[in-house]
């Protein structure tokens, strides 16, 4: 197994000696050492007040997505109705969201889009599934479930 962490020269004593490189002072030092990716600078077009609405976004979104699973149980569709309908609003914020940010790189080639319709794919049988599973027990059963599928993965590796 090789080890992330830098190898530090040792003193007599065994232990590490200190780290004496300099940690960089601003983004123009950082952006001049070789091995550092440049920091990430935020736009000038992000202004002060759209800045200070991360935090509450952030909040809005959380509490928002701890309700869907309840929204889901009282909604009067079914379980893939439901979730075909999640999808389908998203589509066009999303969609104004991606048309608002600038052109950056080379569109996708084929591959990646590829990726991306499976990773799509998935994401909507997954979406399904928990909906229905929604249906047949407890939200919090569901949720539960659902949310240590990462665990169970793991534990079958």
């Amino acid at each position: 197994m090789v080890s992330a962490l830098p190898i530090l020269p040792r003193s007599r004593s065994g232990r590490p000696k200190p780290d004496n490189r300099r940690p960089a002072a601003d983004a123009a030092d950082h952006a001049r050492s070789a091995d550092c990716p440049p920091l990430p600078i935020r736009p000038a077009a992000m202004s002060a007040g759209m800045a200070r609405l991360g935090v509450p976004g952030l909040v809005l979104g959380a509490v928002l997505i701890g309700f869907a699973a309840i929204i889901v149980r009282l909604v009067e569709v079914g379980p893939t109705a439901a979730a075909f309908w999640r999808l389908a609003v998203a589509v066009p914020v999303l969609w104004l969201a991606r048309a608002a940010q600038p052109k950056q790189g080379a569109p996708p080639d084929r591959a990646a889009i590829g990726l991306m319709l499976i990773a799509g794919i998935a994401f909507a049988l997954d979406l399904a599934l928990w909906h229905r599973a929604i249906h047949l027990t407890s939200v919090a059963n569901a949720t539960l479930m659902s949310n240590l599928s990462p665990v169970f993965i793991a534990l079958t590796l």
